[in-house]
């Protein structure tokens, strides 16, 4: 069946160039002798239904009218031109004094949409056996905010801005089509600004993160599951050096998360959206500690809530939005919301 619609794809796109020479040729050459078309039979089709695509109504055509005789010498490889096969290619010669010119620019309209039908069962029969392999790269700014607060020893807030999010995304689809497996790395700038220190745009080290997860579709639904893993490695401000040294240092601190969530395309105006939404849980922790006063070993743990949304703009373009809240204790309790616009292409 691939076989069938390579040999119609390239057929149809061999004919609607044929057919716009042989039309500029009918324009300029009244005396041309024959126009050659390269036809694909439809089913059910005789030479007769083939013709009466290409001319006048009230030609008189028969078995020994030039045309005819010219046609069915140039196709010797058909036998009964009553029972022709579906999907065979025969060439068809036609007298220009027969021709209906609306026909014939009907008939080119109809190969390319035929052809671009054709292209895309070609494309996906292709995906099915070989799988599909997606790359994505993005850009993200956004702004949020920081809170970290030990009740012994201070509260730090301050607005958490990151001018510049980069990332790469990989998605693999297998042949079965059944399921998928994502990935993705990203590094954030980020900016500590309208802080309670006293201090305004403290540049606050990289954050630095990937995560890998496997999706599934659930039958019958519209929707899709997944899970995976995160880890991120971010900082937090180091308490007991806002306390005895009075100084800003910062902690390091690598989480692991588990991660399930949900994904869902929808449409808006006949514009495809994508929507996904997943909750993370730590499954393990490590804080580097900033200050040499810092004594805790303990490191953070807790929850991490995401909400995407994604839009084509055009065919390899997107854009997208992101919402993420950070809900985690340990040394200090810290809460970290960050909202974000941005956009990418596909490749």
């Amino acid at each position: 069946m691939v076989k069938f619609f390579i040999l119609l794809l390239a057929t149809l796109t061999f004919s609607t160039s044929t057919l716009s020479e042989s039309i500029d040729q009918i324009a300029k050459q009244k005396n041309a002798k024959f126009v050659k078309v390269k036809v694909v039979v439809y089913p059910k089709d005789t030479l007769a239904k083939i013709l009466r695509r290409f001319v006048r109504e009230d030609s008189i055509i028969n078995r020994k009218t030039a045309m005819v005789d010219r046609t069915l010498n140039s196709n010797p490889h058909i036998k009964d031109w009553r029972n022709l096969e579906t999907g065979e290619t025969i060439s068809v010669y036609l007298d220009p004094q027969f021709i209906d010119m609306e026909k014939m620019k009907a008939f080119r309209k109809d190969v390319k949409k035929v052809a671009k039908t054709i292209k895309k069962k070609v494309e996906k029969k292709k995906e099915q056996k070989e799988g599909i392999k997606k790359w994505s790269t993005f850009y993200m700014a956004s702004v949020g905010t920081f809170s970290q607060e030990n009740d012994s020893v201070a509260k730090v807030e301050f607005k958490q801005n990151s001018p510049v999010t980069l990332g790469l995304m990989y998605t693999h689809y297998p042949k079965s089509n059944r399921y998928s497996i994502a990935t993705s790395a990203y590094f954030s700038y980020l900016l500590a600004a309208s802080s309670n220190l006293g201090e305004d745009n403290v540049e606050v080290p990289l954050e630095i993160g990937w995560n890998v997860y496997y999706q599934h579709p659930i039958a019958n639904a519209k929707f899709n599951v997944y899970g995976g893993f995160d880890y991120e490695k971010f900082n937090t401000f180091s308490m007991a050096g806002v306390e005895s040294d009075e100084e800003l240092l910062f902690d390091e601190n690598q989480i692991g998360f588990a991660t399930v969530g949900y994904s869902q395309g929808f449409k808006i105006k006949n514009r495809g959206f994508l929507f996904k939404a997943s909750l993370s849980q730590s499954v393990f922790s490590s804080r580097t500690a900033g200050s040499s006063n810092d004594n805790d070993d303990s490191s953070y743990t807790g929850q991490k809530i995401m909400l995407f949304l994604l839009s084509k703009v055009k065919k390899d373009y997107f854009i997208s939005t992101l919402f993420k809240y950070h809900i985690l204790s340990g040394p200090s309790d810290v809460n970290v919301m960050r909202v974000g616009l941005g956009f990418g292409y596909l490749f």
